[in-house]
């Protein structure tokens, strides 16, 4: 796994993101090595809100591997 990567997308990096999910889709990578490597970004705290976000994007996308 390229933590280099998964660190880029964590600062903000789109292509870098793109290539995790792309990643996480072709399960070259899984969520529980970036769970276990980065543990600070699953974390949720009770007094925090969480929103909700859209994902759109062209049909065969992956939009779905995000769900």
């Amino acid at each position: 796994m390229d933590l280099q990567l998964v660190r880029a997308a964590i600062d903000g990096e789109r292509r870098a993101l793109a290539r995790v999910l792309s990643s996480l889709e072709n399960r070259t990578m899984s969520l529980e090595q970036i769970k276990q490597e980065f543990p600070e970004i699953f974390e949720h705290k009770s007094d925090e809100t969480w929103s909700s976000i859209a994902i759109t994007g062209a049909p065969g996308v992956g939009k779905s591997c995000l769900i």
